[in-house]
């Protein structure tokens, strides 16, 4: 048997299933309905959704709008405006601020800039900073001596000549120099204040200038207790040029001098004529007592000598005082001033061409701390008498206390000073005084007459 004939019961011819039509189509429809359903439902969700998503989210694109009413439609639109506003004026105001934040940062940078150019400018040596501080030093000091110069047309020298004659009866003239100070002066004649004790025996008297001219000087009046005195010289008699270049010291009588004040010294402190020393107070609370008179000095760190003269300034280049060595309180050769109010009384008798009066008493003010320690009554107690004094002439005596002088009553030092100079030579007047007797006090009263001391 062949081998095809044994294989024939495996020859069967496979047959396709038949196509159900009728439930392919159902499963068609099924579907498209399906499709149908989705579809209208994600419409009406997106129709749904869609205004709320637009308008949380500042949906603005003109191309798709959704209208659910008229009055929605209206709403939505303005607050689309108004959301359009504030987003306009915050993008307003944030490139305000941007663009002031630049120009601040511009200019923030401009100054570190000038800054870091100062600094670097400004980088100096220790050598270059001293010589800056050494130049305003010397500065200073040059503003300081002008002081000095702007008082010239009010200074003057004044020259003493006086006859001598030597071991050979040969004759020869010494001339002594110092500084004088205009005082005040008219058409007529100018007053100058100058020292009492280098003219008082001179045989003649020259006065030069600022403008380096000369011209005779003649002493008028003078004050023996302070060591000054006035001399007149004529405007005749000087250069015609001379009256417009000079002029009168500008003093003042303010009471406000204190330790440490720097001065300037001029005329001739340091025993050079025409000369001028910078310095200051050391001490301004020392009382001198002379005769008839107390007067408060101040001592300077200025070293001058027993020939020192002249006036002291204050740094608004007024005359404060008088350079008067006759009242040094120490032994070294410190400049000692008495103060220009200290002296009004006696320079207001010199320019009068007046002496001045004197008593001839040494007197202290009798202090409360006195009166309550000493049981003394109040006045000025009497420490000392210059000998032949109008004072000793009449029996006044030491520790007696004065209580009236000329019909003034007397509480302190300054009211006897006050009555002695109001008082004209060859006056005659009173001093009334409480003298000891045992436990009491008994009250006495002298008649003087007024003189000068010699």
């Amino acid at each position: 048997m062949s081998d095809e004939n044994n294989n024939e019961f495996i020859k069967e011819k496979i047959k396709e299933v038949p196509v159900n039509k009728k439930r392919t189509a159902k499963k068609i429809l099924f579907s498209i309905c399906m499709g149908a359903v989705f579809g209208l439902a994600a419409a009406l969700v997106f129709a749904f959704t869609f205004p709320k998503f637009a308008s949380m989210n500042d949906y603005k694109d003109g191309n798709i709008s959704v209208v659910s009413s008229e009055t929605e439609s209206e709403t939505e639109s303005e607050a689309y405006d108004t959301e359009t506003e504030e987003s306009e004026k915050t993008s307003t105001e944030d490139a305000s601020a941007d663009t002031e934040t630049e120009v601040a940062e511009e200019e923030m940078t401009e100054i570190s800039t000038e800054e870091s150019v100062e600094e670097t400018e400004t980088e100096l040596t220790a050598e270059e900073i001293t010589k800056m501080r050494l130049k305003e030093y010397q500065e200073l000091q040059n503003d300081i001596y002008n002081l000095g110069k702007a008082a010239a047309p009010a200074l003057v020298s004044v020259t003493a000549t006086v006859n001598n004659t030597d071991w050979y009866d040969d004759s020869y003239q010494s001339q002594t120099m110092e500084s004088g100070l205009i005082l005040s002066m008219d058409a007529e004649k100018v007053r100058i204040l100058s020292n009492y004790s280098t003219i008082a025996s001179a045989e003649n008297v020259t006065v030069t200038f600022n403008d380096s001219t000369t011209a005779p000087a003649t002493m008028v009046s003078y004050d023996a207790n302070t060591g000054t005195a006035v001399l007149n010289v004529a405007i005749a008699d000087m250069n015609p040029s001379t009256p417009g270049r000079i002029a009168s010291a500008i003093m003042t009588t303010r009471d406000n001098i204190k330790q440490g004040d720097v001065i300037v010294a001029v005329g001739n402190p340091l025993g050079t004529n025409q000369s001028i020393a910078i310095g200051n107070i050391i001490d301004s609370d020392n009382e001198v007592h002379t005769i008839d008179q107390v007067y408060s000095v101040f001592t300077t760190d200025i070293v001058g000598n027993g020939e020192s003269s002249g006036v002291i300034l204050n740094l608004d280049g007024e005359v404060i005082g008088f350079i008067l060595q006759e009242f040094s309180m120490g032994e070294g050769n410190a400049v000692t001033v008495v103060p220009v109010g200290e002296l009004s009384e006696v320079l207001d008798i010199l320019q009068r061409e007046k002496a001045v009066p004197y008593a001839g008493v040494y007197i202290r003010t009798v202090t409360d701390v006195m009166k309550e320690e000493y049981n003394l009554p109040s006045g000025v107690y009497v420490s000392e008498l210059v000998m032949d004094s109008p004072a000793m002439e009449v029996g006044i005596q030491t520790a007696d206390i004065i209580t009236k002088a000329n019909g003034k009553f007397i509480r302190e030092a300054s009211d006897f000073t006050k009555a002695i100079h109001s008082l004209e030579i060859d006056d005659i007047y009173s001093i009334t005084v409480m003298r000891q007797s045992g436990d009491e006090y008994v009250e006495l009263e002298y008649e003087l007459t007024a003189t000068s001391l010699k």
